[in-house]
């Protein structure tokens, strides 16, 4: 499990997912409208 406190646009996130496929993450970030752009891809 990994959890990314700084989720920005998900790009980290998103390249342990892709090397990683099994991987539990859990994204947060403060900005509520970057949050919005992680989650729209």
């Amino acid at each position: 499990m990994v959890i990314d406190a700084t989720l920005g646009m998900g790009g980290h996130s998103e390249a342990m997912l892709q090397r990683f496929p099994d991987l539990h993450l859990i994204g947060i970030d403060r900005d509520e409208e970057a949050l919005a752009l992680a989650g729209s891809g």
